[in-house]
């Protein structure tokens, strides 16, 4: 047998027969009814998995066997230890017993004994193969919790069990199973969305997945957390791409990411585009780069400019060259300069967008290796900290415009920090910012420009922005038959509109290498075989960042779809809204194609990330980008409602509706427990979710705490009171949780659901 195999045996029984003693059938024998649906369901099962690609599984299937039969085969697949993985998925009645814990699996015949779930996963512990049970009986929860005597390390634990209720629970009509047979098909067709680096389905997001499904009733799992080992061998991811570069990339800080290729963890992205064209801006290294080694005093260095015009991917280029855990993974960017900066082991670096202050705080915390005091950083305790540090650090953040408290990021941190000294009256740090010249960070501005430390891309010379774009284009087409004349051409009219432009509001401008390198994907699809081709194409040379797209939407055999489809990534939060979700928003926006999130046409318009269940999130390569799509919507019909925000958002919240009418949180995607309130800020409704008990139950407080300043209701603001004065209280444990508030909702005369029941909003 090869030692690469994975074995699956699906077990299910139907029928029950009356045991039979003496001849005669014995009447006083424990009574089954029989269970009509158990061997479809079974063969269904099977059918899948041998059918899940990556190879499949080799599947025993076991129908209506009595007692001996089941434990017969349950005892030479855990006797095979040359397989890599095994799976055990029984269907039947269950006959538990509280006082001794256990749950047994009944057979054909009904008679008791040898068919102890809990005695399988102990012996499938003790074989040293990983064994995954997924057990759908009555009281099933019993066989989930196998006592160990010390909580098991990563990659020590072997068995695993996902059972379809609590050991004091019934199993209804298959429901599990019918489930699990159809997240495993969507596993073997897409991997649930994970991240193309994992080679198998984190376990985890396999179970949320299947947890979430079986509404009313309560899946139970192995109490030994499945991420201690995240790459389990049981579910092969389909999308799986083998990258070393990427393990890489994914060992940096998360707010130390982007810089790594303007895209969280994007290594095709990283390696075929960032700081591989990265040319230009010479003048503006040529003072920045000795700032930075420490040529000069700290303080704080303003990078600005309007949408696209480099700052991101001149910091990005800085920070990957001065770095030095990023220089070893991108030494052509450093390659690339011709006066790198020194490597600087002080150098921090976060990218705010979609962060707020806390996260921000955090990632330096981190990234200093201090371990984050009770209750999280503040401002003033982390600037306190590099002051009494014995080498001034030098921090980096960028996109500043994009984040989520830009206001509070910019008065707590950046202008404390940029004016603060150390004992020897030097400098305590330098600050190196990039933000767009919004009116909101004059603060920011008026100090550098004090310190003559400001560099405003939007103010370089026309003659070397020309020059500078021509170098950059012909990097970027190069193998085209007219690379260098259409990077003449095209950088001259970019440059030229750059000048023409200089004097509109910056809010109306964009940044010419953004235009750029997005013109030249348009061009490397166009033939320019003669001179017509190419005056053509120089004709249609756009101005903007919309131009761009339009272009190559005209050219999109689905550009309805395509852009209906961006337009949901343009409501993207944070790192980015997995496709699960990308999926439910798309038909409240027009069009739509649910396959395009995960095809190759819309890879080139992405920045990926992943969450805490490695799940790959989605979101576009430019925030200009999606404010353009997000308020025009022309493509939306006259008679839809304007207000697409909140279209968004009950699209959202209806994937949370139970069949009841109540709503379900515990097993939402990560996505929603943390962005949901944003969703609702935008939508006006913030209030909706914070007399929400289920949600407050589940919230990620990160981002819930800023937004509990939208209430409006009486009763939102309750919601909001409840929450901001026991948040740091809450503990791990979901039911201690929602004790305590209950009993704050009391506290406050009880009027808010926190202090109901909460048996209606159970999953």
């Amino acid at each position: 047998m090869m030692g690469s195999e994975r074995r699956a045996l699906v077990i299910g029984v139907g029928s029950f027969d009356l045991p039979v003693l003496s001849g005669e059938p014995d009447p006083a024998a424990e009574q089954f009814d029989d269970l009509p649906f158990a061997v479809p369901y079974a063969e269904r099962l099977a059918a899948t998995l041998r059918a899940y690609q990556s190879g499949g599984f080799g599947v025993t299937l076991l129908l209506d066997p009595d007692r001996d039969g089941i434990h017969t085969a349950v005892q030479a697949l855990l006797d095979d230890t040359a397989v890599t993985a095994r799976l055990v998925h029984v269907i039947s009645h269950g006959r538990s017993s509280r006082q001794r814990d256990y749950v047994e699996v009944v057979g054909r015949c009904r008679r008791a004994g040898g068919n102890d779930v809990r005695g399988w996963v102990s012996a499938a512990e003790d074989s040293g193969v990983p064994t995954l049970f997924l057990v759908d009986l009555c009281g099933a929860g019993r066989g989930a919790d196998l006592q160990f005597a010390h909580e098991p390390d990563a990659g020590e634990q072997m068995a695993w069990v996902i059972a379809a209720c609590r050991g004091d629970e019934p199993a209804w009509d298959g429901a599990f199973t019918n489930v699990v047979t159809r997240i495993l098909a969507e596993c073997g067709r897409d991997g649930l969305g994970t991240d193309t680096r994992t080679s198998h389905v984190p376990l985890v997001e396999f179970a949320r997945r299947v947890a979430d499904a079986l509404q009313g009733q309560t899946l139970t799992a192995t109490k030994a957390q499945f991420h201690l080992t995240p790459d389990l061998p049981f579910l092969p991811n389909p999308r799986y791409v083998p990258d070393p570069v990427a393990d890489r990339i994914a060992a940096v800080d998360p707010g130390l990411q982007p810089f790594l290729s303007d895209a969280v963890a994007d290594p095709a992205h990283f390696r075929t585009r960032a700081g591989l064209h990265f040319t230009g801006r010479q003048s503006f290294l040529d003072r920045l780069v000795p700032w930075l080694d420490g040529a000069a005093g700290g303080g704080l260095w303003l990078v600005t400019g309007t949408a696209g015009a480099g700052k991101s991917a001149l910091l990005g280029a800085l920070v990957c060259a001065a770095h030095p855990q990023l220089a070893a993974i991108t030494g052509h960017v450093r390659a690339a300069l011709d006066d790198p900066p020194a490597l600087l082991p002080a150098l921090l670096a976060v990218h705010a967008r979609q962060r707020v202050l806390t996260e921000i705080l955090s990632s330096i915390g981190r990234q200093l290796g201090l371990p984050a005091p009770v209750g999280g950083w503040t401002a003033a305790e982390l600037i306190a900290v590099i002051t009494a540090r014995p080498e001034p650090p030098v921090l980096v953040l960028d996109a500043l415009d994009e984040c989520l408290e830009a206001g509070a990021v910019q008065s707590l941190l950046l202008m404390p920090l940029a004016t603060a000294q150390r004992p020897d009256g030097t400098a305590a740090a330098r600050v190196l910012v990039a933000a767009r010249p919004w009116e909101q960070f004059a603060p920011l501005r008026r100090h550098a420009e004090h310190l003559n430390q400001v560099s405003d891309l939007d103010t370089a010379d026309p003659g070397q922005l020309r020059r500078d774009l021509r170098r950059f284009l012909i990097s970027a087409l190069g193998g085209l038959p007219a690379a260098e004349q259409l990077a003449t051409g095209v950088a001259a009219r970019l440059a030229d509109n750059h000048a023409g432009n200089r004097d509109d509001p910056p809010i109306t401008r964009w940044g010419q290498f953004l235009v750029a390198a997005r013109y030249a994907g348009y061009l490397r699809t166009q033939p320019a075989a003669d001179d017509a081709a190419v005056a053509r194409l120089l004709a249609a040379v756009p101005q903007d960042l919309p131009q761009v797209l339009e272009l190559e939407l005209a050219e999109h055999p689905q550009r309805q779809q395509l852009r209906t489809a961006l337009t949901a990534l343009a409501y993207a939060k944070g790192a980015g809204m997995p496709v699960e979700l990308l999926r439910v928003i798309a038909p409240v926006l027009g069009p739509t194609d649910p396959d395009l999130f995960t095809g190759d046409d819309i890879r080139v318009y992405l920045r990926l990330g992943t969450d805490d269940n490695g799940v790959s999130l989605l979101r576009l390569y430019h925030q200009g980008l999606a404010d353009y799509l997000r308020p025009a919507l022309p493509h939306l019909p006259s008679d839809r409602p304007a207000d697409t925000g909140l279209r968004v958002f009950d699209a959202l919240i209806a994937t949370r509706r139970t069949d009841s009418g109540a709503t379900s949180w515990q097993y939402a995607p990560a996505y929603l427990r943390r962005h949901a309130i944003q969703h609702a800020a935008d939508a006006g409704t913030v209030d909706d979710l914070l007399h929400d008990a289920e949600f407050l139950l589940h919230a990620d407080p990160i981002t819930l705490l800023p937004e509990l300043d939208h209430a409006v209701t009486a009763e939102g603001r309750l919601g909001a009171a409840i929450y901001r004065s026991v948040h740091h209280l809450l503990p791990a444990d979901e039911q201690a949780r929602r004790r305590l508030l209950r009993l704050t909702a009391l506290r406050y005369g009880g009027a808010h659901p926190a202090a109901g029941p909460p048996s209606d909003n159970r999953p």
